[in-house]
């Protein structure tokens, strides 16, 4: 059973906590799958097969554990300097048990907003969350490829979109929500908001580009008793 870490920000971690979402769309970025999808060489369903290996984010049965923003215990300091003659700066890490990880629904009291040599705790982004305080873990149910706006309404729901009074809403990770009049759209702002800006390599991965990705759909589940042991 293979265990990867997922990065999600605070917005889809809340409905993953609320247990609305159930699935995510994480684009094909892989050389080989791309060239496998052109027209002409090999269809989806093959591509997104096990035997093939190419998912980053494994196969049925296998466990993500989600790398989301959190509050750890430590220090900065200083680390010599970069090529232009700024401080570099390290982080160390104290957390244990006297001073636990925190996240976005148990902030802690104080925060130090800034670097320095202040022991306490500090906000950190997703990337540094070591997978032993990693608190959401989940279980892949099927995995397969399509294009992003294949996506059907159902599943935009699966994406932990929640219906009310008068449509359909989703958080907006910088803040607020978007709502519309169906699930499609409500996920197409979601997903605008996040991959609709120009990449650094050029890329275009905005809704109407309507790039191959990767369909995963999975379960929260308890933290596997072996990941306990060994983290």
């Amino acid at each position: 059973m293979k265990e990867t870490s997922i990065l999600y920000k605070i917005a889809m971690v809340q409905a993953i906590l609320n247990n609305i979402k159930k699935m995510t769309r994480r684009v094909v970025m892989g050389k080989l799958a791309l060239e496998w999808l052109e027209p002409d060489m090999f269809t989806p369903e093959f591509v997104a097969t096990l035997e093939n290996g190419l998912s980053p984010y494994g196969y049925a049965g296998d466990l993500l554990w989600v790398k989301e923003e959190h509050y750890a215990y430590g220090t900065w300091f200083t680390e010599g300097f970069t090529k232009t003659g700024q401080r570099k700066w390290r982080f160390h890490d104290r957390t244990d048990n006297d001073h636990p990880v925190c996240f976005f629904d148990n902030k802690p009291e104080r925060v130090n907003r800034y670097q320095s040599g202040m022991l306490g705790y500090h906000k950190r982004n997703s990337l540094f969350l070591p997978k032993k305080f990693a608190r959401i873990w989940l279980k892949v149910i099927s995995v397969r490829v399509e294009r992003l706006q294949e996506i059907t309404e159902e599943d935009a729901m699966k994406e932990g979109i929640e219906e009310r009074p008068g449509g359909f809403q989703i958080l907006n990770p910088e803040g607020g929500y978007f709502r519309t009049v169906c699930p499609r759209q409500t996920f197409q702002s979601l997903w605008d908001s996040i991959n609709g800006h120009p990449r650094k390599d050029g890329k275009d991965i905005s809704w109407d580009a309507n790039p191959w990705v990767w369909v995963v759909e999975f379960e929260r589940v308890d933290r596997p008793r072996a990941a306990k042991e060994k983290n």
